[in-house]
Parts: structure tokens; C-alpha cells; sequence
């Protein structure tokens, strides 16, 4: 017979009906031999025996049973599913059923929608595709790219053609794939971008107009450059305006038009529905409610100022108001057009906030500008000619800080008033407290009052004055008289001016001497001047500065003959003005000195030309310029004859030549080392070796080589200190003297530098995107990243000036150096490395548990990693900074929770600059914290040094080394040693430490620590008591062999806050238990002790002795009465005797004592060491019906009297 066993599990349990999904059956009591088959319904497959008892098979092609009408088969309806064992023959020895598969059709995905979705709870990815079923079961595994590791989501089946997931709340945002898993699912891989929920706090402005087009700037944190945060909403997806992306922190975008009132923005990507940040409100005004500006919007601290606000008023001057700087302003003028207030007074510059109200709402609002009052002290020249020109320096006490004028925060200008005319100059700074400016041509004279105008407004308290003059003209010079310091001469002229500053100028070869003028009249005035040799050319003028265009030449006179030898250069541009280099030579010629010329001036002529130029002799050449060339002269070739004095030169000639005309040059930067090579390009380049470039005029002159009339390559120098980041303006010259400026800047800039890259580890063979951080990053130039000898050929993406980013893949496993090259030649080698290896995987940690206070040193484990790489690891939500002991063992230590659970999910992060990366994971256990069940003793004196027991359990630690007790009290922590004294079970332990000293009546908190780790805590464990102190005993002495109560009066007994503890009284070696009726009192049974002197101690709760106030306890002999005196009297009683004693070793001074006459005593009055007096009692009848009295006499002894009388005790008598 066949045996039926029970097919226990098939996986998987549904497949496609064009099958060929391998299935595995389990199945019981299967041993694993023979021949096996599946059979699907009744179709037979061969079946594979497997480990642990189970078979594999393929499941067949159930298509023709599924298209074929006539089986019926229905598709929601499972097939049959049983294994068989089959003997040689072919027949059936064993059988297993009870199982089932599905063949369903195939589940085919096309695209998810949206392909980004927010890393927050709620958000939903849909998955478009066809055959999905509300019966089938799908589930969505989210996992990153760029590390292992999986986090699935169930997937919900909306229709036949749609299903969505939900994205994981903890996922991190960046790129990921969503992979759909389930049964029959064909194209399940979907890349997919997750972002991070922005954070939006504030909007500026937050205002705007109904019709929009107002550029708003949204700061916040969180905002990414993807499809995320690529629109800003207002009030929802209908009205949307694009972002531009500024950072991780502030975005920008335009109002749209078509809402009025409040609305909430936010930023959201793709169609708009969801958001991506949280919102904030703006508020959209109507025309009607338009807020405009004030004007003016400057004006002095001492107030006054009145601004208008061009808006009309329906309410009158009632309902307006004006706000400045937050004080109301009470005086307002209305009219139909406009609102005016006159701005307060204010103690110091600065801006304020400025609001004009109309009952409530804003009308106008601005800042204004309050600025400080200048007070000028002087003016240098106070005079100038009246065409203008005069450079004066204006110098002030107050009002302007130094160095600010010009430097682009205070925009200051002169003003000159003269009638009813202004006119205004550009200032500038000169030294400190001083700017300097340029008179304005007037075209009349007069005087002219001199203010400063800061930000546009008058800001001078009382002006200067500046005195506008004709201007002197020089009509004839003659040499009066000689003497050794040379010439007086007299100038003859008009418009001279009585001044102190009236003034010479005389030039010409070596010769440039400015001296003092006397003034004889307005025609007339008499200079000094050296010994002419040659010409020198004499000027005047009025202020000592400004000299008058016209003059004279003072000529000496000589004859030679003279021939020009040379001319340098000897060539030079059509506009003339190049200067040029004349060496003569001729009779009469002195060494070092100008050679003897004739009378008159000494000019050089060009060719036709009629324009002279005069020239001067310095250093051993006559110096001229060169004259401007005509059409003629071009005509012919540009070469001309030179005519220097009164005779044509043969030696010499000079040649014109056309200005070159430039129209570019490329490339127009680079690094301030120089040795670049650009391309000026243009017309009129000369072939000629005096060819070059200029870069500024700082004077860093480069050869050029000749390409071509219109190309010049010019190797570009190192920059010089004087250049800057503006760049430095480029020349040419085909002469090397006449520099033709191109209005072209060369800027140099820094070479780039590295200081970081992350992430330092990156998994081999693999896409990733690095990121490196330096200096200088961002210019005109490309810039490229070299990894080991691998350089990309595409160039690094430019963030900022000290960010770019690098995408790599395939990079082979080992440490790349990382450099980076400008323009793919000129490379900086940074000293940085990036690691490419395995993947970073973690292999244990230890300890895995630990108490939820923290403090645990957790070392990690993990596959090797570069050690520059900082790591962290992540508690939950709490990151903590990783310690690298080597390049595979991490330091963490674990943070303190508010609560304990059960188990801690821990991350491993690479960190930088705000991003992290996920590596690995792994668990630890937050153990809860333990308890000190009890401290002994709970109370100790406040001088410290108490050996206490601490009992507590719940500690998950065996170590009986390295533990400590942390003392708590008046906001001050004490550790102290402690050890393990013993051990009490599972998790108990009993520590022994010593208390340190604290103030008496405090209650104390306990920690118990081991290696930095807080495993116990009790906020209240130990009580500073009271030392107590002994201050009388009661009685203070008593009889021999005697039992007796004695109190101790005394403080401090029982301790603040207590009911009292456990009180030992100490008398001598003995020790008696007491009991503390208050703070202030013990009493204590004490049996009978030796005659003697014994001193009493007190101890509380098992603390020591008190060694404070210590009182002595004399126990004496008994006391005999020797005699009585008188030894009779009276039976009425009432008189005294006198007793003496002996055989006493004590005093009668010292206790209370009585004197007994039978069951009578009276109180006995101690008259010396020895002897006392009592009253004799008078109670007869008493002491006869006692048995007491015999023959009319009484016994007499004495006794101590104790507490409240009585006697207790006595001697013989």
C-alpha cells in the first residue's frame, strides 16, 4: 500500500502560468533517497531531493490549461499540489499531499510616480503597471545606493493598475531604488530621489502685491536642489513660481499674480500636490492698501528733517500718525496729496525704522538714515583760479570717521556756493580727518562758501570760504642783477595777487626750483632763479599751487655748432606725443653739460610740421616730443626728416607708424605666478623686436612675439603687489615707449588649493560623488581632478569659491592621492588621500549592553578603513563623536537616555559639514538603571570619614575592581573609592567607601560609578548629623553598688529629620543601651559601678563616641554620720543640727543629698567637704507607727537626693 505524509510547506507558494519558477516542498518524515516527482494537479514533474527533508521542482507551463475553455480552469482556484517517491518500475512507494499553488498572470510595472518622495511619516510612493490584484500581497524594499541594506515597506494595491508604498520615516534622504517583490512581478527596480522635509523660517519681504512680481528671499534649513523644493506654493499646487537655489538655507522666488489676503508658502516639486517644507504666512495687499516709501530718507542727527509720504488721507490729520525709531510723532501735516512729519533729534548716527499710520494701517514705511554734523576746520589752498582744477584739502574736527569717505560706506562731496549757484566735486581721502577735492570751473571770481554733502545731504555746520581768481598770465621775464645764489628776476604780467602763497616755478634740464614771490602790484612781481644754462622756463602763481599756464624763457647766451647723433626711439605712432631721447654732439660741447647752442628756444621739428616741441637737456640728452603727423607725411611711407634748432639733421630720421587697433585677447586670466601664454589679436602689430605687452600700470612689461599684423603672443608676468582682483589693464606697444591701453583686464588670480575631501573612504568599482573643500575654487578657468595618475577627462563641477564637487567611478581598490590640475596642465599636489576598498562592514561591538545613564565604551569593530576617515556613531537620534584606536577598532561611548528599551539600533557615520553616510549598524541594549536598596549607616557626622555599606542590586557588571561612590550635596560632587566587599546574589553587591565631609542637617545623594558608567543612584541616601554634645548628667554622682537611671542633657541627639536612632552611652569601658527622648535629652539605665571618677561618652546610630563636652561621673563611698549636734530635741521638730561625716571619699559639696530622720528627710545644706545642716522633721506620729522611732530616737543617715527629691540610696548613720 502507499503511505500519505503531509507536504508541510511549499516556497514559493504562487508563480506565473508560463511557469518555470523552481519551488521547494518540506516535507515529513522524508529520509532523502529514491526517485521523486511534484505533481502539479495531475502533471508530473521530476522532483530534486534537497538538505532538511525537503524536494525541489520546477513548476510546468500551465498556459494551455489556462487559455483552454474547455477545462474550466479557474484562475482564484489553487492547484493541487503532492510529492511522490517512486520505486524501480515506476510504481508509487510513498505519498505526500495537503498542499496548494497558485498560477496567476504576470504583474507587469512600467514607473513610479512621483520618481522623489519626502523622507517623513505619511509620505507615498505609486507604482504604475498592470495584473495587480486586491488579493496578491506586495512588499516595496527601499535601499540605497551607495550602501547595503534594505528597509521594507508593505505595498497597498489600489486598482488593477496602480499600488503605492509608503516611504520609511527613518529613511535618509538622497538617491535610493524601490524594488517591488511578490509574486509575478517582472520590472519590480525603480531608481527613486528621497529628500528631507525643508524647514521654513521667514520670508522676506512677507508682503507683497495682488499682482505679484516681488523677489522673495525664504530662509530656513533643509532646502535641496532637487524636485523637491523646485516650486514655492502659494496657498496650494494652482499658484506656483520656480525657486532658484541658493543653499542649504535660503532660496529665492517671484510672487506670483492672482490672490489677495494671507496665504501659506511652502515649496513642493513636481505637479505641486505635495509639500515639500513646511509652511509660513504671506500676506498678498491690494492696490488700495499699497505701502510706499518715504522721501527723504537721509538727514542730520539733530533731527528736524521732514519726510513726506505721498499718500492720500481720508480720515484728516486725526487718524495719521508717524512712528520713527518706535517714538510717535505728535506734529504731522496732512494735506490732499501727501503726509509730512518732521523727524525727532537723535544722540548718534544710525539707521531707524520709519511708519506713517492712517487709523491702524500702514501708508508709507521706510528707514531712515540719521547721519552726524561735520565740523570743518580749514581749507588748503583758500584760493584758485577761476577755470577750476585747484586740488584742495578740506580738514575737519568731528562728524566723519576716518578712512570712511570713499571706501564705499559714506558717500561724501564738496559743494561750492557762489550767488545762487552750487556746484559740486568728488572727495576723497588724504590722511586722517582730511579729504581732499577738486574746484569746479566758475568762469567768474568771487568768493565761494565750501560745504561737505554726505549720503546727499548737507551735513556742515558752518561752511569754509574759497576765493576764485583770475588767472595770472607771464607776459616778459628780465634777469635784474646776480650774486651767488643766483638770479633775481624781474616778471612782468597781470592778475598777480598780494598773497603769502604767491609763488616761481622755474624748469628746464636738471633745473625744477619753486620759490617765494614778492608782489609789487597786480602787473609786477620779482622771482629768484638759478644761472640758466640753456633755457629755463619761469611760471607764476597766486596760491602757490595752481602755476599759470603761460610763461617765459630765461636763456643764456652761447653759440656752437651741434649735430644730433642719435634719436631714440626712432619710430612712434601717428598721434605723436612719444617722448624721445636726443644725443647731440658739437664745438664747444661740455662733459656732462648741454652743448653750446644759440640764443632762443632749442625745438625739434618733424618733416613739415608746424608744430614745435621744445626741448630740455637732463642727464646728457636733450628729452622732446614728437608731433602729431599729417595726411602728407602718412602718404609717403611715414618717414620724416628731423630738424632739431636751426639746422636739418642728416644722421637721423624718424618714421610714423599707424596705431595698432586691438579687438581682443584671450585668455584674460590666470595665476599670479605668471608664464602664460595670450592671444592679443587686432591690426597694426609691427614686426619689430621693441614689440610687447604691458599688464597695468604697476609696470609688468612682457615681450611679445610677432605671429602676424593682427597677432601678438604675449607671455604674461607674475603679478606684482601693486595688482588686484579687478585685474590689471592690458597694452601694447610696437616701439617699446608708446603703450596703446586696450580697455582689456587681465585678472590674476590664486592658484587653488585643497584642505579636505569627503567622504575619505568610498566603496571600490563603484559611482560616488566627492566633495572637496579649499581655496580659490572658483574662476574662468576648468578645473580638474586627479585621482592617483587617473585624470577625469570632464571638469569638476564648481559650487563655491571653497566647494566642488567630483563624480568617480571604477576606482581600483588602495589610497589615490588627490590633486587638483587648472585647465588639465597646471596641478597642485594638496597631500590628501581617498581610500577606495570593500565595503565598509562592522563585526562585533563590545559591550553590547549598558546601563541607560550612558558612559558605556562601546569598541566597534570593523573591516579596515584609512584613519583620516572620522567616524561617529549614532544612538537613535543622538550622534556621538567616534574615537579611531586603528584602522579597525572605533571608540563610542554610549549617551545617556531618558528611558530604558530594550534594544538601541546604532549607525556608524562618515560626517562632514552637516551630511552623513550611513555604513553599518548595529544593536545595543540600554540596560535600566539599578537601586541601593540601603546605605549603613544612613547617618554620619559632618567632618566626614563615616565607613558606610552600600547594598544595591541591578548592576549587569562582575568586576570587583575600579568602582567609586560620587557624594552629592549643597551642588558639590565628591567621588570617593569604594570596593566590592561581597557579593549578594545575581546583580547585588555590598560597597564599602568613606563618607567626605559635609555640613551637619544635610541630606546627601549617592552615585555609585565603575569606569565613568553610573549604574546606581539614590537622591537621598546618607544624613550629615549633628556631633552630639555632652552639656550635664543627672545625677552627677551616686552610691556604691547601686543601679541607677541616669539622664544626659546635651544637643544634637537626634538627627534633623529622624525619629531618633540607636543610642549607646558610654561610662568608662562600659557601654549601655539608652534612648533619646528628644534632641536634647538620653536617659539610660546604668548598673552599679566602682567608686571613682568615669568618663561619659554618647553614640548615635553606631557612630563613634562623641569626643566633645565629655562630662565625669563620681560614684563616691557611702557616706556615715560621725555626730549630730545637738543629738536631741524637741518632738515638734523644727530646729537645725549639724552632721559631720566619715569613711566618704567624695564631697558633700558635690550632688544633691538628704538628711533622714526615720521615713522623714529634709534637704541638707552642704557647709564644707565633710559637713552639712539639715532641719529635723516634725512628723512624730509618723515615725512611731513606722516602728521607726524607739524610746523617743530616730535614726539618721544620709542619702542622695536624685532627680525631683527623694531619697534613692544612703550611707550608715
Amino acid at each position: 500500500t502507499t503511505r500519505h505524509w503531509k507536504v508541510e510547506s511549499v516556497l514559493p507558494s504562487c508563480g506565473p502560468v508560463r511557469g518555470g519558477v523552481r519551488v521547494r516542498a518540506t516535507l515529513s518524515g522524508f529520509v532523502g533517497d529514491g526517485a521523486m516527482v511534484c505533481v502539479f494537479g495531475d502533471t508530473e514533474v521530476r522532483a530534486t531531493a534537497v538538505d532538511g527533508g525537503s524536494v525541489e521542482c520546477v513548476v510546468p507551463d500551465w498556459r494551455s490549461r489556462a487559455e483552454d475553455p474547455s477545462v474550466g480552469w479557474d484562475m482564484s482556484r489553487p492547484v493541487p499540489l503532492r510529492v511522490r517517491s517512486m520505486e524501480k518500475g515506476g510504481a508509487a512507494a510513498e505519498e505526500w499531499a495537503g498542499s496548494t499553488f497558485y498560477f496567476m498572470q504576470a504583474v507587469q510595472l512600467t514607473g513610479v510616480v512621483p520618481s522623489y518622495a519626502l523622507a517623513v511619516p505619511g509620505a507615498v510612493i505609486t507604482l504604475a503597471g498592470a495584473g495587480f490584484a486586491q488579493d496578491q500581497s506586495f512588499d516595496c524594499a527601499f535601499s540605497r545606493l551607495a550602501v547595503g541594506g534594505s528597509v521594507y515597506e508593505p505595498a497597498r494595491v489600489q486598482s488593477s493598475t496602480m499600488m503605492t508604498c509608503g516611504v520609511p520615516s527613518a529613511w535618509i534622504a538622497g538617491p535610493a531604488t524601490i524594488e517591488v517583490r511578490g509574486c509575478c512581478v517582472d520590472g519590480g527596480l525603480f531608481d527613486v530621489m528621497v529628500g528631507g522635509f525643508g524647514i521654513i523660517t521667514q520670508v522676506e519681504p512677507s508682503t507683497g502685491r495682488e499682482e505679484g512680481g516681488e523677489l522673495l528671499t525664504v530662509t530656513g534649513q533643509g532646502f535641496s536642489r532637487t524636485v523637491l523644493h523646485e516650486h514655492c506654493r502659494f496657498g496650494g499646487p494652482e499658484l506656483r513660481s520656480r525657486v532658484w537655489w541658493r543653499s542649504s538655507s535660503v532660496v529665492e522666488c517671484v510672487s506670483p499674480g492672482g490672490r489677495r489676503g494671507n496665504v501659506t508658502l511652502d515649496l513642493s516639486g513636481g505637479s505641486g500636490d505635495i509639500p515639500g517644507s513646511s509652511g509660513i504666512q504671506f500676506l498678498f495687499r491690494s492696490a488700495a492698501a499699497r505701502v510706499l516709501g518715504i522721501r527723504p530718507d537721509r538727514g542730520l542727527v539733530t533731527g528736524g528733517t521732514v519726510v513726506t509720504c505721498a499718500s492720500r488721507t481720508a480720515t484728516g490729520s486725526r487718524g495719521v500718525e508717524c512712528i520713527v525709531g518706535g517714538e510717535t510723532i505728535k506734529e504731522v501735516h496732512v494735506s490732499s496729496t501727501a503726509i509730512l512729519c518732521s523727524v525727532p533729534s537723535q544722540r548718534r548716527a544710525g539707521v531707524v525704522r520709519v511708519e506713517v499710520m492712517e487709523t491702524g494701517e500702514v501708508r508709507c514705511m521706510g528707514e531712515f538714515v540719521y547721519l552726524d554734523v561735520v565740523d570743518l576746520t580749514s581749507i588748503s589752498p583758500s584760493s584758485g583760479p577761476s577755470d577750476g582744477g585747484s586740488i584742495v584739502t578740506i580738514t575737519y574736527s568731528s562728524g566723519l570717521a576716518p578712512g570712511s569717505v570713499g571706501a564705499g560706506s559714506v558717500d561724501v562731496r564738496c559743494v561750492f556756493s557762489m550767488a545762487d549757484s552750487r556746484r559740486e566735486s568728488d572727495a576723497w581721502v588724504v590722511g586722517p580727518q582730511a579729504i581732499a577735492c577738486a574746484t569746479p570751473g566758475w568762469g567768474e571770481t568771487g568768493l565761494s562758501s565750501v560745504e561737505l554733502k554726505a549720503e546727499g545731504v548737507d551735513v556742515c555746520r558752518t561752511p569754509l570760504v574759497f576765493v576764485f581768481e583770475r588767472v595770472p598770465t607771464v607776459l616778459s621775464v628780465l634777469a635784474m642783477w646776480a650774486s651767488g645764489e643766483g638770479l633775481t628776476v624781474s616778471v612782468a604780467g597781470i592778475n598777480f595777487v598780494s598773497s603769502a602763497a604767491l609763488a616761481c616755478q622755474v624748469t628746464g634740464g636738471s633745473v625744477s626750483e619753486r620759490t617765494s614771490a614778492t608782489f609789487q602790484t597786480s602787473s609786477l612781481v620779482l622771482c629768484r632763479s638759478p644761472v640758466p644754462r640753456g633755457a629755463l622756463f619761469l611760471q607764476v602763481s597766486n596760491n602757490g599751487l595752481d602755476f599759470s599756464q603761460s610763461g617765459k624763457l630765461l636763456l643764456e647766451e652761447v653759440t656752437g655748432e651741434f649735430e644730433v647723433t642719435s634719436i631714440v626711439p626712432s619710430w612712434g605712432p601717428v598721434s605723436g606725443g612719444t617722448s624721445l631721447r636726443l644725443q647731440v654732439s658739437g664745438v664747444g660741447a661740455r662733459e656732462g653739460q648741454s652743448p653750446e647752442l644759440p640764443p632762443g628756444p632749442l625745438v625739434l621739428k618733424l618733416g613739415r610740421s608746424e608744430t614745435e616741441s621744445v626741448c630740455t637737456w637732463a642727464d646728457g640728452f636733450f628729452l622732446c616730443k614728437s608731433a602729431r603727423a599729417d595726411e602728407e607725411t602718412m602718404g609717403h611711407g611715414g618717414q620724416v626728416a628731423v630738424r632739431f634748432g636751426q639746422r636739418l639733421q642728416r644722421k637721423v630720421v624718424f618714421e610714423y607708424f599707424l596705431d595698432p587697433v586691438v579687438s581682443g585677447a584671450r585668455p584674460l586670466s590666470g595665476g599670479v605666478k605668471g608664464g602664460s601664454i595670450i592671444s592679443v589679436f587686432g591690426q597694426g602689430f609691427a614686426e619689430s623686436s621693441s614689440a610687447g605687452c604691458c599688464f597695468g600700470s604697476a609696470g609688468l612689461v612682457a615681450g611679445a612675439r610677432w605671429a602676424s599684423s593682427s597677432l601678438l603672443l604675449c607671455k604674461v608676468p607674475a603679478m606684482s603687489s601693486k595688482s588686484n582682483v579687478i585685474g590689471v589693464e592690458i597694452g601694447v606697444t610696437n616701439n617699446g615707449h608708446d603703450i596703446l591701453w586696450t580697455g582689456l583686464r587681465y585678472r590674476y588670480e590664486e592658484p587653488p588649493t585643497l584642505a579636505s575631501v569627503w567622504p575619505r573612504f568610498v566603496v571600490s568599482r563603484s559611482s560616488f560623488t566627492v566633495t572637496l573643500v579649499g581655496n580659490h575654487l572658483e574662476g574662468g578657468r576648468p578645473l580638474f581632478v586627479r585621482l592617483g595618475q587617473h585624470m577625469d577627462e570632464r571638469p569638476a563641477t564648481v559650487v563655491s569659491s571653497t566647494k566642488i564637487l567630483h563624480t568617480v567611478s571604477g576606482l581600483q581598490e588602495g589610497n589615490h592621492s588627490v590633486d587638483l590640475c587648472v585647465e588639465g596642465e597646471d596641478c597642485t599636489v594638496s597631500g590628501l588621500e581617498l581610500h577606495a576598498g570593500s565595503a565598509f562592514r562592522i563585526f562585533s561591538a563590545n559591550p553590547s549592553r549598558g546601563p541607560s545613564s550612558g558612559g558605556s565604551r562601546v569598541l566597534v569593530s570593523h573591516s579596515s578603513a584609512p584613519l583620516g576617515v572620522e567616524l561617529s556613531c549614532r544612538f537613535e537620534e543622538v550622534v556621538v563623536n567616534g574615537t579611531r584606536l586603528s584602522d579597525c577598532l572605533l571608540l563610542c561611548i554610549a549617551p545617556p537616555s531618558g528611558e530604558a528599551t530594550q534594544m538601541v539600533h546604532v549607525r556608524v557615520l562618515s560626517v562632514w559639514d552637516g551630511a552623513s553616510v550611513v555604513l553599518d549598524s548595529f544593536y545595543f541594549e540600554r540596560l535600566p538603571l539599578g537601586r541601593i536598596v540601603r546605605v549603613t549607616p544612613s547617618s554620619g557626622k559632618a567632618s566626614g570619614g563615616t565607613v558606610i555599606d552600600v547594598h544595591g542590586c541591578g548592576v549587569d557588571d562582575a568586576s570587583w575592581q575600579e568602582w567609586k561612590c560620587v557624594f552629592q550635596a549643597d551642588g558639590a560632587t565628591t567621588p570617593r573609592e569604594a570596593a566590592v566587599s561581597r557579593r549578594e546574589g545575581p546583580g547585588c553587591l555590598v560597597l564599602r567607601c568613606e563618607t567626605p565631609a559635609g555640613r551637619a542637617g544635610l541630606v546627601a545623594g549617592l552615585e555609585v560609578w565603575r569606569r565613568n558608567i553610573l549604574w546606581m543612584r539614590d537622591e537621598s541616601a546618607f544624613v550629615y548629623s549633628w556631633e552630639p554634645v555632652l552639656l550635664e548628667l543627672r545625677p552627677s554622682l551616686w552610691a556604691l553598688g547601686r543601679r541607677v537611671l541616669l539622664t544626659v542633657i546635651g544637643l544634637h541627639f537626634i538627627a534633623e529629620g529622624t525619629n531618633g536612632g540607636a543610642v549607646t552611652v558610654g561610662i568608662g569601658r562600659a557601654r549601655f543601651v539608652g534612648a533619646a527622648i528628644s534632641s536634647s535629652e538620653i536617659v539610660c539605665e546604668v548598673e552599679a559601678q566602682e567608686a571613682g571618677n568615669h568618663s561619659v561618652e554618647v553614640s548615635i546610630d553606631g557612630q563613634e563616641f562623641t569626643q566633645s563636652g565629655r562630662r565625669t561621673w563620681i560614684v563616691p563611698v557611702s557616706p556615715r554620720v560621725a555626730r549630730v549636734f545637738p543629738s536631741h530635741g524637741p518632738s515638734a521638730g523644727g530646729f537645725r543640727v549639724v552632721l559631720d561625716v566619715d569613711s566618704f571619699s567624695g564631697q558633700l559639696l558635690h550632688g544633691d543629698w538628704l538628711c533622714c530622720f526615720g521615713v522623714e528627710s529634709t534637704k541638707l545644706l552642704a557647709t564644707g567637704p565633710n559637713r552639712g545642716e539639715c532641719d529635723v522633721a516634725h512628723d512624730q506620729e509618723g515615725m512611731r507607727r513606722s516602728g521607726r522611732m524607739r524610746d523617743g530616737a530616730v535614726a539618721v543617715w544620709l542619702a542622695n537626693g536624685g532627680e525631683g527629691g527623694g531619697g534613692a540610696g544612703g550611707g550608715g548613720g
